[in-house]
């Protein structure tokens, strides 16, 4: 997963990007560094991103969140962990950042979910098509000679003796 690290200052103003972090951007260190995220990103997107950076300053500890980003190709999801820096008296002096891409995991996910919902309302359909047809299924797995089938298929066949199977 690519990842991108960053470090701001107590002034908020970027002091360090790595070239994933400029690769993103589409910018320079030179461009980057001594400009706040209000003068890189949209207004909305430096608010979001500002606002987590105030829960670290005042929570003192590292914090991991979900960013969402907005580049060329399209949004971004992100996990970001923030972090306090502090100088040798403990007194903070910037927040540190590790930002990992995640958006190419998060679409698997949500591809999955889809997948696993249209599956569901599939075997609902079979299910509802079964039963007002008043018919069931039966399965072979050849491999272990194991039967199943459920209680639907009886009706329809009359009485049947069925040896060695597993009911649906």
């Amino acid at each position: 997963m690519p990842r991108h690290d960053l470090s701001q200052g107590y002034s908020r103003a970027l002091s360090f990007a790595n070239q994933e972090f400029e690769r993103l951007s589409r910018l320079g260190v030179v461009d980057i560094v001594g400009k706040t995220d209000f003068e890189i990103f949209t207004q909305e997107q430096a608010a979001a991103l500002h606002a987590n950076d105030i829960q670290v300053l005042e929570a003192g500890v590292p914090l991991k969140f979900e960013e969402l980003a907005l580049h060329e190709d399209g949004p971004h999801i992100s996990v970001v962990c923030k972090f306090p820096l502090f100088d040798e008296e403990k007194k903070l002096y910037a927040l540190g950042g590790i930002v990992t891409d995640i958006t190419e995991r998060k679409q698997a996910e949500q591809a999955a979910r889809e997948s696993a919902q249209a599956l569901r309302d599939s075997e609902e359909r079979l299910r509802l098509a079964l039963k007002s047809g008043r018919m069931g299924v039966w399965d072979w797995d050849r491999r272990t000679d194991r039967r199943k089938w459920s209680k639907g298929i009886f009706p329809g066949h009359g009485s049947i003796t069925v040896q060695c199977g597993t009911e649906l």
